[in-house]
C-alpha cells in the first residue's frame, strides 16, 4: 500500500512538473508572439496616429496673376507718378533704381505675392480644422545693388543695413496702384505691418532667402480666407533720389522661371476636429477624460493641445471644455461655442 502510495505521489511529482514546465514554455511562446504581434502592429498603428492627426508637409506655388511688382516714379522737384504693374513677372524687385525717363529721376519698386490657401476652405467646410506647425516663404535670390555697385546690400542715405520687410495685407483680386500703400500702418488693406523681416545684409551665395509667416497664414485660415498676400518692401522707405540704384531683386512667378526657384509658401500643418484631444478622429468621452487629466495634473500645454481643447474659446483649458466635449460626444450639442 505504502508502495502503490509512492508510485502515485511520484507519478503525481512529474506530472506537475511536466505541467509547469508546458507553462513555463507556453508563456515563453506568449510572450514571444506578443512581442511579434507589437513589432507588426506598432507600424500599423503610428500610421493609424498620423492619418488621426493627418499631419501634412506641403509646398504651395505662389499665384502668378496677383504676384509681381509696382514701380513709382521720382522726377527731380516733382510731384511721384506711378509707372508700371507688372505681375505674373520674371523679378520680384524691392528698393530704387535709376529711373527710365531721364537721368534726374528715381523709379521705387514695391513686390507683392500672393498663395491661394482656398484649399483651406474647404477643409474647413468638412467639420475640420487646420493648426499651421510652420510656414515660411522661400525667395529665390537674383540679385542686389548698393549706391550702384552690384552684389551689396541697398544703402540709402548712407544707412547700410535697413531691413527688407514683408507686410501682411489683403489687396484682393486685382493688383493695382492703390496697393502701393497696403502694408502702411493705418491702411486699411493692412494686416499686420513688418510681420517679418525678410533680410537686412545679403548673403551672395545663397541660392534662397526664407522668412516666417506661421501666424500670418493662419490668421488667413481662421477667417476662411482664398488668399494669403505679403508685400515687401523697405521699412516706410521709397527712395533717397540719390539716383544710385540700391534694390533686391528675387526670383518672379513667370513660367520661364524653373519651378523650384518660384516663390514658394513651405508648411507644416496638422488637420484636427474640436474636441477630439485624443486625436483619433472621433469626439468620444475618452478625450473628457483626456482633459480633465491634464486640468487635474497642470500639464504644460502645446499650442495645438491648447487649441483643439479650448472648445469654449476663452483660451483656457478649463472643467468647463470638458463638460462641453461630453455634451458633444453624447449629441447633446452639435457644435461647440469657439466654433460660433
Amino acid at each position: 500500500m505504502i508502495k502503490k502510495s509512492s508510485l502515485i505521489f511520484s507519478f503525481l511529482i512529474r506530472f506537475r512538473l511536466r505541467v509547469l514546465k508546458f507553462e513555463k514554455t507556453e508563456e515563453s511562446k506568449l510572450k514571444t508572439n506578443l512581442k511579434l504581434a507589437l513589432i507588426l502592429l506598432l507600424p500599423l498603428f503610428a500610421n493609424s496616429l498620423i492619418q488621426a492627426q493627418q499631419t501634412v508637409q506641403d509646398t504651395l506655388s505662389c499665384f502668378a496673376p496677383l504676384t509681381g511688382f509696382i514701380s513709382r516714379i521720382y522726377p527731380f522737384n516733382q510731384p511721384p507718378f506711378f509707372f508700371l504693374i507688372r505681375t505674373n513677372s520674371e523679378a520680384l524687385r524691392i528698393g530704387d533704381i535709376k529711373g527710365d525717363i531721364g537721368v534726374t529721376d528715381n523709379m521705387a519698386l514695391r513686390s507683392y505675392l500672393t498663395f491661394s490657401i482656398q484649399n483651406f476652405s474647404q477643409i474647413s467646410q468638412q467639420d475640420s480644422q487646420v493648426f499651421i506647425n510652420s510656414a515660411k516663404i522661400r525667395l529665390g535670390n537674383l540679385g542686389s545693388m548698393g549706391n550702384g555697385v552690384g552684389g551689396i546690400y541697398p544703402i540709402f542715405n548712407n544707412n547700410p543695413n535697413l531691413p527688407l520687410v514683408a507686410d501682411h495685407i489683403d489687396f484682393g483680386t486685382v493688383l493695382d496702384t492703390t496697393d502701393w500703400d497696403a502694408g502702411e500702418i493705418g491702411n486699411n488693406q493692412t494686416i499686420t505691418p513688418e510681420t517679418a523681416i525678410v533680410m537686412d545684409s545679403v548673403d551672395i551665395n545663397a541660392i534662397y532667402t526664407e522668412f516666417d509667416v506661421k501666424n500670418s497664414l493662419q490668421y488667413d485660415i481662421d477667417l476662411n480666407k482664398n488668399l494669403s498676400q505679403y508685400r515687401l518692401a523697405f521699412s516706410s522707405f521709397e527712395t533717397d533720389n540719390d539716383f544710385f540704384s540700391d534694390n533686391l531683386i528675387f526670383r518672379g512667378a513667370y513660367l520661364s522661371i524653373p519651378e523650384n526657384l518660384r516663390p514658394k509658401l513651405i508648411l507644416n500643418y496638422t488637420v484636427y476636429k474640436f474636441g477630439d484631444t485624443d486625436f483619433d478622429g472621433f469626439v468620444t468621452e475618452l478625450d473628457v477624460q483626456l482633459v480633465l487629466e491634464k486640468i487635474v495634473n497642470n500639464s504644460t500645454l502645446s499650442d495645438l493641445d491648447l487649441k483643439v481643447g479650448d472648445v469654449d474659446g476663452n483660451g483656457k483649458l478649463q472643467v468647463n471644455d470638458a463638460s462641453l466635449i461630453l455634451q458633444y460626444a453624447n449629441g447633446l450639442i452639435t457644435k461647440f461655442p469657439v466654433e460660433n
